[in-house]
């Protein structure tokens, strides 16, 4: 079920009337959200680093609630935006709008298609 801008407020809602059983589980990921992110993954950070360096323009997309992440909109063309994402089917939707996207498996694998579209 995709959150949609929903505030996690929302979203907990429509889960727990979906999975009463898990309510509480529900409730403790909004409390103990900064523990839900993992690490960097090593070698990525650095790449956005050089990309950074590079003045590349760099826009966060997040599906987070709202409350930890806001989203604005930019006049980004999706013919010259690159999407990067660790979800197959995200950058299958981000294709099926016209914008070039990297399924993220290994930082490697990033350099390499960076490197190949001109980036790196």
């Amino acid at each position: 079920m995709a959150n949609q801008g929903r505030s996690f407020a929302e979203g907990a809602r429509v889960l727990k009337d979906l999975h009463p059983d898990k309510a509480q589980l529900i409730d403790a990921f909004g409390a103990r959200f900064d523990e839900m992110i993992a690490s960097p993954v090593a070698g990525s950070v650095e790449i956005l680093q050089e990309l950074r360096e590079r003045k590349v323009p760099l826009y966060a997309l997040s599906n987070w609630p709202a409350e930890a992440f806001l989203l604005a909109r930019f006049p980004i063309d999706p013919m010259s935006a690159i999407f990067i994402d660790d979800s197959e089917v995200n950058a299958a939707a981000a294709r099926s709008f016209g914008i070039h996207a990297i399924y993220f498996t290994n930082p490697a694998g990033l350099r390499a298609e960076l490197v190949a579209l001109g980036l790196l």
